[in-house]
């Protein structure tokens, strides 16, 4: 068998040493267990590299869940929020047009098309978004705020509405004879009566206010001078106002005019003054409301902080 000599020389002691006989199986297993505890160093060296990676990786993705964690929290708490709001922003609507006569929306207008998801608080939403069912609960975000933004749109839409309603309703209040024409005393009602001549039952159209000549005369509602009649049958001086939307008012017995045919007045011109003009007894102002020139009662027009009569 072959062997192998290996001299050890100590350089304190002169001219001394030591041999070492190996054999050369021996040394073959001496470098085949070397390699071995080197191969299984390096696959140690290896796992324990991939277990801290693992670990940092672990240790990062756990930072970054909380941080989505708070995030989606917070954004979900902000949709509802918004959502709160919207619903707040629809019961406003709601009594404006219920205030002003309006056609309200229909609750399945409202839904713009699309249903919403089951109600749930923000925690437990943010929990299913970091859960295995999160593309799910994203796309449910994901369409309560695709709603709310066609909601916005909506309401949008029904404000602008509602403010042309409105300005629509202004317009015709300000052609609505709701005051009282002129200042006296209230000296017959509209309905049945004696004939202040004649003493014979008949039907009084209008209000009779009494008060002094030259007692100014007011308009009672935007409109346009449909008449100046300076003799009309049994009313004197007249005028007839046009107020659109099938009004029309009436002031006879007037002792002069202010305006003429086809002027434009607005509530509280001044457009005459009483007199005694035509069939009378006395100075007083003769007052109708017509609607479709069917003949109405004044006081059922008129506004109550309006009335100033004695």
């Amino acid at each position: 068998m072959k062997k192998f000599s290996f001299l050890f020389i100590n350089d304190n002691v002169a001219k001394t040493g030591r041999t070492l006989h190996l054999s050369s199986f021996f040394l073959k297993i001496l470098f085949l267990f070397c390699l071995i505890s080197l191969l299984f160093f390096i696959i140690f060296l290896y796992g324990f590299s991939q277990y801290a990676f693992n670990r940092i990786s672990y240790a990062k993705e756990i930072v970054n869940q909380k941080n989505l964690h708070g995030e989606l929290l917070f954004i979900t708490k902000m949709v509802q929020e918004s959502e709160h709001r919207i619903h707040t922003l629809f019961c406003f609507d709601d009594n404006v047009r219920i205030l002003y006569g309006i056609k309200a929306v229909p609750k399945d207008i409202r839904e713009v098309g699309i249903g919403g998801p089951e109600f749930i608080s923000p925690e437990q939403t943010a929990e299913r978004l970091l859960s295995i069912g999160r593309e799910k609960e994203v796309t449910d975000l994901k369409l309560r705020l695709e709603k709310e933004l066609r909601q916005t749109q909506l309401e949008n839409s029904s404000l602008i509405e509602i403010n042309r309603e409105i300005n629509h309703i202004k317009q015709r209040l300000r052609h609505f004879p709701s005051v009282l024409p002129t200042f006296g005393r209230l000296s017959s009602n509209f309905g049945h009566r004696s004939d202040p001549i004649t003493g014979q039952p008949t039907y009084h159209c209008g209000l009779d206010i009494a008060n002094r000549i030259w007692t100014p005369v007011y308009a009672t509602a935007d409109g346009v001078i449909k008449m100046v009649d300076s003799n009309r049958e049994g009313f004197g001086n007249l005028i007839i106002l046009n107020h659109g939307y099938g009004f029309s008012t009436y002031y006879g017995h007037l002792q002069d005019f202010a305006v003429k045919k086809d002027q434009f007045v607005m509530r509280g011109d001044l457009i005459g003054y009483i007199g005694s003009s035509g069939r009378t007894t006395g100075p007083h102002l003769h007052y109708e409301i017509r609607r479709n020139n069917t003949p109405i009662d004044p006081l059922e027009c008129v506004h109550p902080m309006a009335m100033g009569l004695e």
